[in-house]
C-alpha cells in the first residue's frame, strides 16, 4: 500500500516542477509551399479556361504568339495565311472545348512534364488579370503568368507527347 506520506511527496515533487501535467505547446501550422501543388495546379488551369473562354480570340491570338516565339517551325508555318486561319478556328474550338472539360483537360496540363507547378503568389495575380473587364489587358496581364510553361515545353519537347 501507498502511505499518505508517500502521497504527499509525490504530490509536492510535482508541484514543484511547476505541476501535474504540463501544458503542451501548440505546434505551428507549416508553412504553405511557395509552389503550388499538383490539385492547387489543376484548380488554376480549371479556373483559367473558364476565365478566358469570354475573350476566345484574344486568348487563341496569346497562345498563337506564344507558341510562334518558342516554337521555330510553327512560326514559319503560321506565315501562310490559310494555315493561320485554320489554326486560329481549332484555337476557337479547343478554347470552348476545353473550357466545357477543364478538369480533364488540366489534369494532363498540370502534370511536371508540363513545367514547373507555378508560385503561390500567382494567384493573387491571375485574381487580378481576371478582374480586368477588357479581353487585350486580360491576355496582357495573364501572358507573363503563362508564359513560363510555354518556354518550359519549348525546352522540353518529350512534355507534349505526355
Amino acid at each position: 500500500m501507498i502511505s499518505f506520506r508517500a502521497l504527499a511527496l509525490a504530490g509536492s515533487l510535482l508541484l514543484g516542477c511547476g505541476g501535474a501535467t504540463p501544458t503542451p505547446t501548440p505546434t505551428p501550422a507549416p508553412a504553405p509551399s511557395a509552389l503550388l501543388s499538383q490539385d492547387e495546379m489543376v484548380g488554376l488551369c480549371e479556373r483559367l479556361h473558364r476565365e478566358v473562354v469570354s475573350c476566345t480570340r484574344e486568348f487563341v491570338g496569346l497562345n498563337i504568339d506564344l507558341r510562334i516565339k518558342y516554337m521555330p517551325e510553327f512560326a514559319e508555318r503560321m506565315a501562310d495565311p490559310e494555315f493561320r486561319k485554320a489554326v486560329e478556328a481549332e484555337g476557337a474550338k479547343e478554347t470552348i472545348d476545353d473550357a466545357a472539360s477543364a478538369h480533364e483537360r488540366c489534369v494532363e496540363f498540370a502534370k511536371p512534364a508540363w513545367g514547373q507547378p507555378q508560385p503561390r503568389t500567382d494567384l493573387a495575380a491571375l485574381d487580378g488579370c481576371y478582374a480586368q473587364t477588357a479581353c487585350d489587358a486580360k491576355m496582357a496581364c495573364l501572358r507573363p503568368l503563362i508564359e513560363p510553361r510555354f518556354a518550359y515545353r519549348a525546352q522540353h519537347p518529350s512534355a507534349e507527347s505526355h
